[in-house]
């Protein structure tokens, strides 16, 4: 009790307790925005920041953002600031918490009025021609799976195996290491054995 007073003391906390429970690409964020909050209110103590603080803070981030439009990172940021103090409340720093959604807004996402969105399957499957080889074997294995972008970029040779298509899906590589086996069907060996023929673009 009253060990942990300014922000600096809570980040340390919430870097041994919290962070380390993270997948390593949600680690690597997290110690990047946690850093960028450190060198802003680091020496501040955590029980006088009021949700003008929040504002002024965001504001702040927003406006020395120098790569695209800002938003989605200084919402980032704040989304981490967010938790951290969710969990001062959990170990007893504060006893209310500052941001919540009645009291703090994060920036609106920015419009993206310019991406036309397909309205269903059959406008996707029509468009597919016009898309090079390798985007087209990738949508059609898309809408086969349902797998994540990150999980289908991270295919290789070796999760093919004679029952199918096995793959271990990254979001949860290092907790559960949950697999799931793709039953080879005929479609699914043409995009396959298309994706095998066309010659690699890179290493």
């Amino acid at each position: 009790d009253g060990a942990t007073e300014s922000f600096n003391q809570l980040i340390d906390r919430y870097l041994l307790e919290v962070t380390p429970t993270k997948s390593q690409a949600t680690q690597i964020d997290e110690v990047r925005h946690l850093t960028k909050l450190r060198e802003m209110v680091g020496e501040n103590p955590v029980s006088a920041f009021k949700p003008h603080n929040a504002y002024q803070l965001r504001d702040m981030i927003h406006k020395s953002t120098q790569k695209g439009s800002g938003e989605t990172y200084t919402n980032r940021v704040m989304g981490n600031l967010k938790h951290l103090l969710t969990k001062a409340i959990e170990w007893g720093v504060i006893e209310d918490h500052p941001m919540t959604e009645s009291k703090f807004k994060m920036l609106p996402k920015p419009k993206k009025s310019q991406i036309r969105r397909a309205e269903s399957i059959e406008q996707v499957e029509d468009m597919l021609p016009k898309a090079v080889p390798w985007l087209q074997c990738y949508v059609r294995l898309k809408l086969m799976t349902g797998l994540r972008q990150v999980d289908l970029l991270l295919l290789t040779v070796r999760n093919i195996t004679t029952e199918g298509l096995l793959v271990t899906h990254h979001k949860t590589e290092d907790s559960s290491g949950k697999t799931t086996l793709y039953e080879w069907t005929p479609e699914l060996r043409a995009v396959i054995n298309q994706l095998k023929a066309i010659p690699p673009t890179s290493i």
